[in-house]
């Protein structure tokens, strides 16, 4: 078949028609995670019906979690849908209270405080174009004070996984609650936290 202008045209079109997809399919669009996490507390009547005030500190930088990668990474941003403090404060007064602790968010009184910290959230991509590694971390810390004693500590998970394209808003949305609930799991299995809220209501007890 001989090379004319017509055939020229053609392939120049479907050169552009195939970038174009190209492109198209590179561009992500940003995703809103819902944060629910979910721990696994044993019973124990650790508390005595002791009341606590709960706090969860958000101090990260900013609301996003991370990019998708793709072409258009200022547009592919990963945000959460709902305000990750309340989420966390929701789930460990769940913990508290099967502990046997009265827990409460706010108080007019001298109370023990127990407060969690959310310091990052990382999500980070390498974004190749045959497969995707993602590497999510998870940071907080705890302080409990418990009039002039105190208990702190610091707690971390983290997660790679590799994923043939980017990851869909449903399998985000899972990998950072097994995250954050692998963190609050880590905190309430903390023996040394256990020991701490134990002794404390002892002494309280036995001081009444």
């Amino acid at each position: 078949m001989p090379f004319t202008p017509a055939t020229r045209f053609s392939s120049q079109y479907l050169a552009a028609a195939l970038f174009a997809l190209s492109i198209s399919g590179c561009a992500l669009s940003p995703q809103q995670i819902a944060i629910k996490p979910q721990i696994v507390v044993e019973p124990r009547d650790y508390g005595k019906q002791q009341q606590l005030i709960v706090e969860t500190l958000d101090e990260r930088s900013n609301d996003i979690l991370g990019v998708r990668g793709g072409v258009y990474k200022d547009t592919s941003i990963i945000q959460l849908e709902n305000a990750f403090s309340k989420a966390i404060t929701r789930e460990v007064i769940k913990a508290l209270s099967s502990w046997g602790f009265d827990p409460i968010e706010t108080s007019s009184q001298k109370l023990p405080e127990f407060t969690l910290s959310v310091q990052s959230i990382d999500y980070e991509t390498n974004d190749r174009t045959v497969a995707n590694t993602i590497t999510t971390t998870i940071k907080m810390a705890l302080k409990v004070q418990w009039g002039k004693t105190a208990y702190a500590g610091n707690y971390s998970a983290s997660r790679s996984r590799t994923f043939i394209k980017a990851p869909t808003e449903a399998a985000n949305t899972r990998l950072i609650n097994e995250l954050s609930s692998a963190v609050l799991q880590e905190i309430f299995d903390d023996p040394e936290l256990a020991a701490f809220l134990q002794k404390q209501v002892a002494n309280q007890k036995s001081a009444n």
